[in-house]
């Protein structure tokens, strides 16, 4: 209760009355025993910039290695996709997955309006550098924010890569919940998408009607596995519900625009599907001439920055350790919503 009145105290900080000071989060730690994340799968595609979209190719993923020997990457592998379907919306829960694809390339952007939808591979994903500890400390979920989020569009696009220069036609706040209505060209033709989300503790993001650019990545597992941007004039989000940080092929800081490691300090406890690990991540950011790091648990938020700030929901984080008894269920697990706001600017 402690820690989610602080968090509260953070964002309230951050917003039009005052900027907030740069904070770094330290996870507390408890003895007893840890939660055990349930993992979500969820399916639902989305947008494009001036109509390039893309199939997801379905892919077999190598298990993890478990025990704790080699680190772990930061990227995600490819996976395929079905044709489309009826209109889909992703529900934000967690997914999960580890692999061992090195980080590549930069966002990923459709450059051609064409779709693919029955290419493999054979590439392993990476989620990142994870380091092979058993941790040493008891952690339990802090379960101090809660994030959900999904992406909603016509039954042509499900199942697809997109990537496009959209319009925000407007946005609405009932409660936590928020719509945010795009029109989006895609492969010559203005599509409807809606952004749904919902942020414990709350957040009054700005999205103005006007220009935004939408990223949305997908892959076909025996688990969720999506990643979104929208950047828009005052706010800049990020949200993840899968087994890697990043989408195949694109470095972490590539996607976040600034540096992410994961930390593994927790003793992994008791899971239906072998041993579980609560994850630690540390996102670096500049404090006058050094950088510094806030650095967050399962299931905590923080903030900095100033006069910008960033704000970050942390909902889950998690890995199973080998041997995994479950074939569908992923080797890492990632809920979280990043964002930029310069509307207190």
């Amino acid at each position: 209760m402690l820690r989610r009145l602080a968090f509260f105290v953070a964002l309230a900080a951050c917003g039009p009355e005052g900027p907030p000071p740069e904070t770094t989060t330290n996870p507390a730690t408890t003895s007893g025993t840890t939660e055990e994340p349930a993992p979500v799968t969820t399916t639902s595609p989305s947008p494009t910039t001036s109509g390039d979209v893309t199939g997801v190719p379905d892919t077999t993923q190598s298990q993890p290695s478990t025990g704790l020997t080699d680190p772990v990457d930061t990227t995600a592998p490819d996976a395929t996709s079905t044709g489309p379907g009826e209109t889909t919306t992703t529900t934000g829960d967690i997914p999960d997955t580890t692999g061992d694809t090195p980080d590549t390339t930069g966002e990923t952007t459709s450059t051609t309006s064409t779709t693919d939808t029955t290419s493999t591979t054979d590439t392993p994903v990476t989620t990142a550098d994870i380091p092979e500890t058993t941790g040493g400390e008891l952690c339990e979920d802090a379960d101090d924010v809660d994030v959900t989020w999904s992406l909603e569009v016509p039954p042509a696009l499900a199942g697809k890569d997109i990537s496009a220069n959209c319009t925000i036609v407007d946005s609405n706040m009932i409660g936590l919940d928020v719509t945010v209505s795009l029109k989006c060209p895609v492969q010559g033709q203005l599509e409807d998408i809606v952004l749904h989300y919902a942020l414990d503790p709350k957040r009054e993001l700005v999205w103005s009607p006007g220009a935004a650019q939408l990223t949305y990545r997908t892959a076909d597992a025996p688990w969720g596995r999506e990643w979104l941007r929208l950047h828009a004039e005052l706010t800049d989000l990020r949200a993840v519900r899968a087994d890697a940080l990043a989408p195949p092929g694109v470095a972490v800081e590539d996607f976040y625009q600034r540096k992410i490691t994961i930390a593994a300090p927790c003793d992994p406890q008791p899971d239906p599907c072998g041993q579980r690990q609560l994850l630690e991540l540390s996102i670096e950011y500049p404090l006058r001439d050094m950088n510094t790091q806030l650095t967050l648990r399962s299931g905590q938020g923080g903030a900095y920055g100033f006069p910008l700030p960033t704000i970050v929901w942390l909902d889950h984080a998690s890995r199973l350790l080998d041997p995994i008894t479950c074939d569908d269920t992923a080797p890492a697990q990632f809920v979280m919503l990043l964002v930029d706001d310069a509307s207190v600017f």
